[in-house]
């Protein structure tokens, strides 16, 4: 009951999520393009990068648990979509990104464990005209559309698919549940 259900909006580790949303946040603001950055570092509390063992992903399975990888992504394409954590290669642009990336910790910060509050990321960014931005995130964000989530989920999935949340909404009777067991079944078929 408390929290309640939690939705989260990248098919990737959630220990990369705080760097992530604060990546986005300072791409959108500062209307930063690739090019212009010459150096990223993300600093963790203590502990916080622990099952983030990948520097630099083979895959995008990979990808899911590397920071590097997350940033570029989040830095070069403004975007975390389903597709790019798949089993596919990881994209060459964004691991030759990920390579301007290094990992920090802030000593002063309390060790991270599963108390959300001692989880954080602060994403420093350097461009190459010698600015520096700085953006900190404490609290996972949630899926804010989770129509969107659902249509990135299932875009490689058969296109019956696309009905699942508006059976979901008028969901009432034991045929309703039977229809969505049977469009479920078309993923495995």
């Amino acid at each position: 009951v408390t929290p309640g259900l939690y939705f989260k909006p990248y098919a990737c580790c959630t220990a990369t999520h705080y760097a992530a949303d604060a990546a986005l946040a300072l791409r959108a603001e500062h209307h930063l393009r690739a090019e212009d950055i010459a150096a990223v570092r993300v600093v963790f509390p203590p502990a916080g990068d622990t099952p983030l063992t990948v520097t630099d992903p083979a895959t995008g399975l990979e990808g899911r648990f590397s920071v590097e990888y997350v940033l570029a992504a989040a830095l070069v394409d403004g975007a975390l979509g389903l597709s790019l954590f798949d089993e596919r290669a990881a994209r060459e642009d964004l691991r030759s990104f990920g390579r301007l990336v290094s990992r920090a910790y802030d000593a002063d910060a309390p060790r991270a464990s599963t108390d959300p509050q001692t989880r954080f990321s602060t994403v420093e960014v350097r461009l190459h005209d010698g600015r520096q931005l700085s953006r900190r995130v404490q609290g996972l964000s949630r899926a804010r559309d989770l129509a969107a989530k659902y249509a990135d989920t299932t875009a490689q999935q058969p296109d019956a698919l696309r009905a699942v949340p508006a059976l979901v909404g008028r969901m009432h009777s034991r045929d309703d549940l039977l229809q969505l067991t049977a469009l479920f079944s078309l993923v495995h078929a």
